[in-house]
């Protein structure tokens, strides 16, 4: 452990554990943005969100395509959430306090959004910085891979925000990037059989959960 000199932390499901309380607050922001700036019902706004999310990887990718919607009012519109029920976590501030390295926390959404989690958390003053891929990627890589004319769809997924962040860090052995999301997802997928078989209940979509929960649950 000596030679590691930063840490990375995802914001959502590892600060907190609680992602239905969150993400389903989302999804209706999400709902919402879409009747009101397409004008349209709130039932043809869902669909339109669940559609674009399958064709596209994310809701916001379809809007943007076909009805130019920016990204930075849209995650700042979704994200504005009611976080009352978040406790401050004072365990997570003593371990997170324990660690003598320099602190990211990395999100797929927005700053404001770690903002947010962290404040109500009360660990905001603990991180050296937020790592937010969103606003770059959707401002510098569709505009750089339209300009190539070899992409069909310029917008990025998944997939090119993980890529981004390996570069980053100094991974830049692109024939290994695929490698590297089939293993974590397949330990993904392993993690949540073992600990699904152990527990004897079905095997779910996973969720975070600490460790004082599976021990009561064990």
């Amino acid at each position: 452990m000596k030679h590691i000199k930063n840490i990375l932390f995802d914001c959502d499901g590892v600060l907190y554990q609680d992602l239905e309380a969150v993400f389903g607050q989302v999804s209706k922001r999400m709902t919402q943005y879409i009747s009101k700036k397409l004008r349209i019902d709130l039932k043809e706004a869902k669909e339109l969100q669940t559609n674009y999310f399958h064709k596209y990887n994310t809701s916001l990718n379809g809007l943007m395509i076909h009805h130019d919607i920016p990204p930075t009012e849209f995650l700042q519109f979704v994200h504005d959430i009611d976080l009352s029920f978040m406790e401050k976590d004072l365990v997570l501030r003593e371990e997170i306090k324990k660690l003598d390295l320099r602190k990211f926390v990395f999100t797929n959404g927005s700053k404001e959004h770690v903002k947010n989690i962290t404040t109500h958390l009360g660990i905001d003053d603990l991180f050296d910085d937020v790592f937010d891929i969103v606003n770059s990627l959707f401002d510098i890589a569709p505009k750089v891979l339209t300009e190539q004319g070899k992409a069909k769809n310029p917008w990025p997924n998944v997939d090119a925000a993980s890529g981004s962040l390996l570069y980053h860090y100094g991974l830049k052995e692109f024939n290994f990037y695929t490698v590297l999301f089939s293993i974590s997802r397949s330990m993904g997928m392993i993690a949540q059989m073992v600990w699904e078989r152990a527990l004897g209940i079905p095997i779910t979509r996973p969720k975070s959960v600490t460790t004082d929960w599976i021990k009561e649950n064990s």
